[in-house]
């Protein structure tokens, strides 16, 4: 793995919730880009739905409307269908601040919500959306699933699932990405470079988990699992694959120790 690419991951990652607007915080009841980084990176050890409908402004945001962040709209979607028909009211709130000429933003939201709403398998509220936004579903590039039964067949699934995890704390998750290690070989290139690319992906946001200040808890979820997972495993491919990995996160989570404050 390259280590350009994966300080460029790590460095995308890091900024993709810093480049809000001052309107933006006050709208999400956020104080902060930190404030909410910390909520979000931390909402599976500490849930808290009754600030989900604030963090859906800044989750449908145009800026932060990527795969990580599908995932995590996914779970708490998915563990909370108590709170959706107060959260749809966040999707409204784009046409009724709609000045001129937005309906295309308020579109692409619904698509975000809509994708969300069919990944979490809330088929009731999906279909409350795609009546009032009929054209949303046309625009979203793949056919969502619920989340862990779908066949991943593109590489933004690994960071849809690890968002799962932020929001839901389900290790299944963790090991749907690391089932998928085993497709990043020449031979799977050949066959497939889709899934290639996914096995590729699978492998650097594992990685990544264990870069980011910040993430350590994640990181500790995430060598937990795997290392279940080892000694569990009768198939001594897999098995080679997970230690090859436990190793690469196990050096990263020491030296992430020490860029702790």
């Amino acid at each position: 793995m390259s280590r350009l690419i994966s300080r460029g991951l790590a460095f995308l990652f890091s900024i993709f919730l810093l480049v809000c607007s001052a309107t933006a915080e006050e709208k999400s009841g956020f104080a902060s880009n930190d404030e909410f980084e910390e909520w979000m990176f931390h909402y599976f050890q500490r849930p808290d739905p009754a600030r989900a409908q604030n963090a859906l402004s800044r989750l449908m945001a145009s800026y932060t409307r990527l795969p990580l962040t599908l995932g995590f709209t996914t779970g708490l979607f998915q563990k909370n269908p108590r709170h959706l028909k107060e959260w749809l009211k966040t999707l409204e709130q784009c046409r009724k601040d709609c000045r001129e000429n937005c309906e295309e933003e308020c579109q692409a939201r619904a698509a975000y919500f809509l994708a969300a709403l069919r990944l979490a398998d809330r088929a009731d509220a999906a279909v409350i959306v795609q009546k009032r936004y009929p054209e949303a579903m046309r625009t979203i590039p793949f056919t969502p699933q619920p989340i862990m039964q779908a066949t991943p067949e593109e590489g933004g699934w690994p960071d849809i699932l690890l968002g799962y995890f932020l929001a839901t704390g389900e290790d299944a998750a963790i090991l749907r990405i690391m089932e998928m290690l085993a497709w990043e070989t020449p031979e799977t290139r050949q066959e497939d470079e889709n899934r290639y690319q996914t096995g590729r992906s699978a492998w650097l946001w594992l990685s990544l988990s264990c870069e980011m200040p910040g993430m350590e808890e994640v990181c500790g979820r995430v060598i937990g699992t795997g290392r279940r997972a080892l000694a569990e495993t009768l198939d001594p491919a897999r098995a080679a694959i997970l230690r090859r990995l436990l190793v690469d996160l196990e050096e990263k989570a020491e030296r992430l120790k020490t860029l702790a404050p």
